[in-house]
């Protein structure tokens, strides 16, 4: 009950930005799903479909927008508003094709829950959580402000770093016209809540089967802590990304199944749109059409082998998937729900039985992406990754391999029992309850690890702003992976919030080796930021007991130290 008292005190701070987000991107991708080969009976996904499809649309238009920004600023908020008032007309438009009304005042209902839910999640930030942000809300404030110095390493003219989310956030900054870097957990919240409706729509679209569609749509909603999780890391263009993954793959497969040759050009331009949320989606979508080729040889070639032989096959395919991703990615983030995942397992024969091609592609992408993940990248990228799907990618999206898998068990299972009502009443009422019980473990708040700022923090940066040169440097900790500083507390955050410039040092750092005193003395007025935090700086042990360091703010565990560099 807390936790939607939470959200619905959320959603009152943020009831306009979310309007904002949610009626241009239906009416969007009410306009997209107009084109789509969808008969009468796939009306009901309209809806469902309208999320990913809308989303895509928007992060285009929102990006042509800020191109024209950096020759005529002006184009901007104007071009901002438009969009809005575009997208808003269509809504209205498009109201009408949703011709069931009491299905589709269920989606609204369902959607409205989901998001309360989620926005819980916002409820005691102070910034969104962990490094990732900083950075992405660098780009963004470059893309509001393109006649002003860049202040992100990423930017149009040089280096790319999925630009789609950025653009929808800069899209919605500038119409709510705020400062507040929130507005990215913002959009995080409300990507998570599109995810389990877009699953909905690929998996309705694929099989015309409501039965395995919404349970994959609860699976992906409250079956794993993944994507949910992905929050807590700032991973929002990866949100962004999965919230739209499965739209090219519905326009790509309905195009295949009726040779229609303006749904395969629809697939290819959403390509390109996912791609440009997130450049790793491509990977993904051609690992599917790979798996899916491969689904139809081994669909075909089971069909003539007798039941030993494919339950063998099948079984030994599942276990070699689950061996080959337990230790790296499920053990931490998935078998905390060990029995969904046994569950799964054990109805996958059902699966096998009545949707085989799908189920056998969300097998074969399962083993993919764990393999691909193993190849390293071509050397002209390894200054963003070093292999072709990193460990974080693929922990985030295996839950949709999985979750449509699940959808596709429980499907089946209920049709093998069509004859034996009783029985079917109670494997749904077992489904439910584990579903339920599952949903109530999972954590729908901030993780401690992440929450990099507090109260303390916010009073340091108004100190900052208010007791500091303009020019003065900060220096705060980082935590060295691979080959560069990843940023461990709310130092972060002081240069996009009070416009000084920060420096990163390992956290572990000697404050009185003569080298680091030459290092942090080539700069002028120099301070050092302890924000109190497993791998922020400790400095109170010694620097204290030396003349050059004075500690000129404190407030509980968050130290500033002037750096006095003239000493005689």
């Amino acid at each position: 009950m807390q936790i939607m008292l939470d959200g619905i005190f959320v959603a009152g701070n943020y009831w306009g930005a979310i309007l904002f987000i949610l009626i241009p991107i239906l009416g969007f991708g009410s306009l997209v799903v107009t084109k789509l080969p969808l008969n009468d009976k796939k009306n009901w996904l309209s809806f469902p479909l309208s999320f990913p499809l809308g989303t895509i649309v928007l992060s285009l238009l929102s990006f042509t927008t800020i191109l024209l920004s950096r020759v005529l600023p002006i184009t901007l908020p104007i071009g901002s508003w438009l969009l809005f008032g575009l997208g808003a007309i269509l809504f209205i438009i498009h109201l009408r094709r949703w011709l069931d009304f009491h299905l589709n005042a269920l989606y609204f209902i369902v959607f409205l829950i989901i998001l309360i839910i989620r926005l819980a999640f916002l409820k005691e930030l102070l910034t969104p959580p962990y490094s990732d942000p900083v950075e992405h809300f660098k780009i963004v404030q470059d893309f509001l402000t393109p006649n002003s110095p860049p202040e992100s390493f990423y930017s149009i003219s040089g280096h790319y770093y999925h630009f789609g989310f950025h653009s929808l956030a800069a899209w919605l900054f500038t119409l709510v016209n705020t400062s507040s870097p929130l507005i990215l957990a913002l959009w995080g919240q409300m990507l998570l809540t599109f995810i389990p409706f877009s699953v909905l729509g690929l998996v309705g679209s694929i099989t015309q089967d409501k039965t395995s569609a919404w349970t994959a749509f609860l699976l992906t909603g409250f079956g794993w802590e993944m994507p949910a999780f992905a929050a807590n890391w700032g991973k929002y263009p990866m949100l962004a990304g999965v919230a739209t993954f499965t739209a090219p793959l519905v326009a790509l497969h309905l195009s295949s199944h009726k040779s229609n040759k303006k749904s395969l050009l629809l697939g290819i331009i959403l390509v390109f749109g996912v791609t440009f949320l997130h450049t790793r989606l491509l990977i993904s979508i051609i690992l599917v059409i790979l798996a899916y080729t491969l689904s139809i040889h081994f669909t075909n070639s089971l069909m003539v082998k007798n039941k030993i032989i494919k339950l063998v096959l099948l079984t030994g395919s599942v276990f070699l998937s689950l061996w080959f991703h337990w230790e790296t990615f499920l053990q931490t983030y998935y078998n905390t729900y060990f029995v969904i995942l046994l569950s799964i397992i054990l109805l996958l024969p059902f699966a096998f039985r009545i949707f085989p091609t799908l189920a056998i592609t969300a097998l074969i992408y399962l083993l993919g992406v764990g393999l691909v993940s193993e190849i390293p990248t071509p050397a002209i990228f390894q200054n963003y990754s070093y292999s072709l799907l990193d460990r974080t990618y693929v922990q985030i999206s295996l839950f949709l391999p999985l979750s449509i898998l699940g959808g596709l068990s429980v499907s089946g299972l209920w049709k093998a029992l069509a004859d034996h009502n009783l029985l079917r009443k109670g494997i749904i009422l077992v489904i439910s309850f584990l579903l339920v019980l599952n949903a109530t473990q999972l954590s729908y708040d901030p993780d401690p690890c992440c929450k990099y700022v507090r109260d303390q923090d916010i009073a340091a940066y108004n100190w900052i702003k208010l007791n500091t040169p303009s020019d003065a440097i900060f220096f705060i900790p980082g935590l060295r992976v691979s080959d560069r500083l990843l940023g461990t507390d709310a130092g972060l955050w002081i240069q996009p919030l009070t416009g000084r410039k920060t420096k990163k040092r390992p956290f572990d750092i000697s404050w009185l080796a003569p080298d680091v005193v030459a290092d942090i003395c080539q700069f002028g007025s120099v301070y050092i930021y302890a924000g109190g935090r497993a791998f922020s700086f400790d400095a109170s042990s010694y620097v204290e007991r030396n003349p050059q360091y004075q500690k000129v703010f404190s407030q509980e565990k968050v130290n500033i130290y002037s750096v006095t560099c003239s000493m005689k």
